[in-house]
């Protein structure tokens, strides 16, 4: 799965579909970066007991997330987070209507 769908001109992203391409990026993420099952990315999914993150994986997937999606996550956001709907639900908060996304991700090339 190759995420590079951002267009150049931001005003083309609908909300919905930035939505989705938020949720793929995260999971990309998690693929790509921490070895992560796909078939384990459900959303009710618990990082920690269901996913393996423990709190220097989620802080790696914070970081390459905020490095893709050019955002900031807060610290006391981030020990909240409990599963992946809270994850996407978090990153999604923070990039601006219309996109923000700065670069690919490409699981395959883990």
């Amino acid at each position: 799965m190759l995420i590079d769908r951002w267009p150049t001109r931001p005003s083309l992203i609908e909300p919905c579909d930035q939505a989705v391409l938020i949720e793929e990026t995260v999971r990309g993420v998690l693929i790509a970066h921490l070895g992560v099952d796909p078939e384990r990315l459900c959303g009710d999914a618990r990082l920690d007991e269901d996913l393996g993150l423990d709190s220097l994986g989620l802080t790696e997937a914070l970081l390459v997330l905020e490095d893709e999606l050019a955002v900031s996550i807060p610290d006391p956001v981030q020990v909240e987070l409990r599963t992946l709907d809270d994850l996407v639900a978090v990153v999604a908060s923070q990039v601006p209507p219309g996109g923000g996304r700065t670069g690919t991700v490409n699981p395959e090339a883990g």
